[in-house]
Formats: C-alpha cells, sequence, structure tokens
C-alpha cells in the first residue's frame, strides 16, 4: 500500500495522475461498456417502476423516474449516428448524465 501511495505522488508530481485518471474515465465511460447494460437497464426500468409503485414512497418513486429519463438518455446518446466516444464533448455529456442516475434527491 505505501509502494502504491509512492507512486501515485510521483505520478500526481509530474502529471502523470491526471492522465491515468482520464485514461481510466474514457475507458469506464466508453460505449463499448456502458451501451448494453444501459441499454438493458432502460428496457427493464419500466416494468420495475410499475412492479414497485406502491412499494416506495412518493419521493423515490420521483428519484426512480428521474433516473430512468437519464438512462434513456445516454442510451439514445449512444444510438445517436455521429456518436463517438473519443469525441471529448460527447464523452463529457456522458459523464454527466451518469453523475445524474446517482443524484440523491
Amino acid at each position: 500500500m505505501a509502494e502504491m501511495m509512492k507512486q501515485m505522488e510521483a505520478w500526481a508530481d509530474n502529471g502523470d495522475f491526471t492522465n491515468v485518471l482520464e485514461g481510466m474515465m474514457e475507458q469506464l465511460m466508453s460505449k463499448e461498456l456502458l451501451y448494453e447494460p444501459m441499454k438493458d437497464l432502460a428496457a427493464k426500468y419500466p416494468q420495475w417502476l410499475a412492479d414497485n409503485k406502491d412499494q416506495v414512497s412518493a419521493e423515490d418513486y420521483e428519484r426512480y423516474e428521474r433516473q430512468h429519463d437519464y438512462v434513456q438518455q445516454i442510451v439514445a446518446r449512444y444510438e445517436a449516428p455521429g456518436f463517438d466516444d473519443k469525441n471529448e464533448a460527447q464523452a463529457k455529456e456522458i459523464v454527466e448524465l451518469m453523475q445524474q442516475v446517482g443524484l440523491r434527491s
């Protein structure tokens, strides 16, 4: 663990850490990795919402509906004809939408 911390400090000192972090985020948000799970989630959400409407609070239900909307937006972005996850602006949109999916309020 100490060795890993030293390595991270060295990366931070010369800017490599930022590059490593950006590379990891790029891979984690790639269409190749996220599209199918998001598409599957978008397809299953309506049934889950219908089945669980009376099982969760109204506040939670509204939050789940918003999450479903964000998941659908992510799928739509991935399916757009000109989508390229190497495009920085498009990748940033996906990251922002993913952050909204995790919203708590």
